[in-house]
C-alpha cells in the first residue's frame, strides 16, 4: 500500500525527503460519486504522489500515483500498475491506449535512477 507511505501530518518527498506542497481536490464520477483526490507535490525535485480515494472508502482501496521524472505510475488495488508519460496521467485517469500495464513490483524510492531505469525497462519490454 503505498499510500501509507505518505505522513500526512509532515508530508515529504519519498525521493529526497524534502517539504511537499500539499493539495487536495475532489473530482465526481458519471454516477455522482465523489472521489477525493490529495496532491504532494516535491518543493525540491518536483515530483508528484497522489492518492485517490472513492468518498467513505477504506484508504486500502485508495489509488496511488507517483511521478518518476517523465513517467507516472498509477497503483490500483487487485489491479497491477500502469505506466503512462507524466504529462498523460496528470490530472486524468490514464486512456486506453496510452499506458502500459504490468504486474505490481516492489517499488524502491530510495535510488530514483534506478527506480527510472526499472520504469523504462518495463516500456521497452511491453
Amino acid at each position: 500500500m503505498l499510500q501509507k507511505l505518505i505522513d500526512k501530518d509532515d508530508p515529504k518527498c519519498l525521493y529526497c525527503k524534502s517539504r511537499c506542497n500539499f493539495q487536495l481536490n475532489s473530482d465526481s464520477s458519471p454516477r455522482s460519486i465523489t472521489y477525493v483526490i490529495e496532491i504532494y507535490s516535491c518543493q525540491n525535485c518536483g515530483e508528484v504522489f497522489e492518492i485517490r480515494n472513492w468518498e467513505g472508502d477504506a484508504i486500502e482501496n485508495a489509488q496511488f500515483i507517483f511521478s518518476c521524472k517523465e513517467f507516472a505510475v498509477l497503483s490500483v488495488p487487485n489491479n497491477g500498475f500502469h505506466i503512462a508519460s507524466r504529462n498523460s496521467l496528470w490530472p486524468s485517469y490514464h486512456k486506453k491506449g496510452e499506458c502500459v500495464d504490468i504486474a505490481e513490483f516492489n517499488v524502491d524510492f530510495s535510488d530514483k535512477e534506478k527506480l527510472y531505469q526499472k520504469l523504462k525497462t518495463y516500456i521497452v519490454f511491453s
